[in-house]
């Protein structure tokens, strides 16, 4: 049976113009994550234990397949992994927890965007 390992945090980051929440949970090897709105005052601390403890369950967390480390590409040209970091500075890579949101949000975008086929009659 694997080791039941559980961590939960929680990271708020101001996004203009609002301050955004961050859960990351990590249970059984499995990453969730999810994104929640503060709203646009700084929040304290009273208001983070009340979310905490009032709302815990209607928080949603989504799973993220998590592509570990082991994927890693040994033999890189140096050339290349210089092109590869210029173009990872460009593009603003953030946390591992903004990566996986984004990657939840258009995978909702793109499940709207399939047409449904109809019956004809």
């Amino acid at each position: 049976m694997p080791q039941k390992i559980t961590s939960l945090s929680l990271t708020i980051i101001f996004d203009q113009p609002f301050y955004v929440g961050v859960f990351e949970r990590t249970e059984y090897n499995n990453y969730e994550v999810s994104k929640i709105i503060l709203g646009t005052s700084e929040p304290r601390i009273s208001q983070i234990y009340e979310l905490i403890i009032n709302n815990w369950q209607h928080i949603h967390f989504d799973k993220i397949s998590d592509k570990s480390d082991k994927d890693i590409i040994k033999n890189v040209n140096p050339k290349r992994m210089q092109r590869l970091a210029k173009k990872s500075m460009k593009s603003g890579v953030g946390t591992k927890a903004q990566e996986a949101i984004k990657t939840i949000r258009n995978e909702k975008k793109h499940a709207k965007n399939i047409p449904i086929l109809k019956k004809i009659k």
